[in-house]
């Protein structure tokens, strides 16, 4: 079956940026600003110059394949399958991690507002655990 290429370059651009901001964007100014004060804008400008380097190298990257798998693939070709097996699995531990913290994020900020969603509380756990059973089975349907 050969690889139907549906993505267009507006796609792709919008699933990297989600990527590289991700979660994170909701929660982490407010903790660069604790911890850096009137730094913080500085930090985040750094810390975005930093990363745009890593993202112009999976770009070329990227080009020089024809295959599926991204980093995985990467991997495999320039230090051998053991580390492509490895960067599958990392990269799949990763998505588990980050899923889990944006629906903790979600929670204590929803806690805000209904106290009874205080961190570490049964119901936030039980609300964080629904949230994520919701999202994988909306996005189960949508594959079907």
């Amino acid at each position: 079956m050969p690889l139907i290429r549906s993505i267009t370059r507006i796609d792709m651009l919008a699933i990297m940026v989600n990527l590289t901001i991700g979660g994170g964007i909701y929660a982490l100014p407010a903790e660069v600003f604790a911890k850096s004060g009137v730094w913080s804008i500085t930090a985040m400008l750094v810390c975005a110059a930093v990363v745009s380097l890593i993202v112009a190298c999976f770009a070329e990257v990227g080009s020089r394949f024809t295959s599926t798998g991204g980093s995985l693939v990467y991997a495999q070709e320039a230090f051998g399958p053991f580390a492509g097996f490895m960067t599958g699995w990392l990269s799949l531990v990763l998505r588990m991690v980050s899923m889990a913290a944006i629906g903790n994020i979600a929670v204590s900020y929803a806690g805000f507002f209904f106290p009874a969603l205080q961190p570490q509380s049964t119901l936030a756990m039980g609300l964080v655990c629904t949230l994520l059973v919701l999202l994988a089975v909306v996005n189960y349907t949508g594959i079907q």
